[in-house]
């Protein structure tokens, strides 16, 4: 999967780059292309910063399939059968609310661990300048 960009600003250690367009490739293929408001609206990523790149550049990003999936898969599937899962342990041990509060707890750990582990998580990204 690749996308276009522009360095919109660089503070301390973060670029802020604004993305051209929907993600390329994505609507082909979608079943609400035609009501989807993806294209309005304004896409920011921050990333490490880079020295070798100036604010106003427009770069390429880069990140292969089988991350986009595996990343995929860690935010939405991941998070979803360990709330599942945290509901039925608690709620065989008690009754009542306190399943789904045992669901949520554990997804606030696990989103709380993603987040540490953003950087190893996303450094597969790569960034090259482009001709333009």
């Amino acid at each position: 999967m690749e996308e276009f960009g522009v360095i919109e600003k660089k503070e301390k250690n973060k670029m802020f780059i604004r993305l051209e367009g929907p993600p390329k490739g994505a609507c082909e293929h979608c079943g609400i292309k035609n009501i989807c408001s993806t294209k309005e609206e304004e896409r920011i990523i921050t990333i490490a910063d880079e020295s070798q790149f100036n604010v106003g550049e427009q770069v390429k990003i880069e990140i292969s399939e089988s991350r986009t999936i595996l990343l995929s898969f860690l935010v939405f599937i991941v998070p979803l059968l360990l709330f599942i899962s945290g509901y039925l342990l608690i709620k065989s041990i008690s009754n009542g609310i306190y399943g789904i509060s045992g669901g949520a707890l554990i997804l606030v750990a696990y989103f709380l661990l993603i987040s540490m582990l953003e950087k190893s998580l996303f450094k597969a990204a790569k960034i090259k300048k482009t001709n333009t």
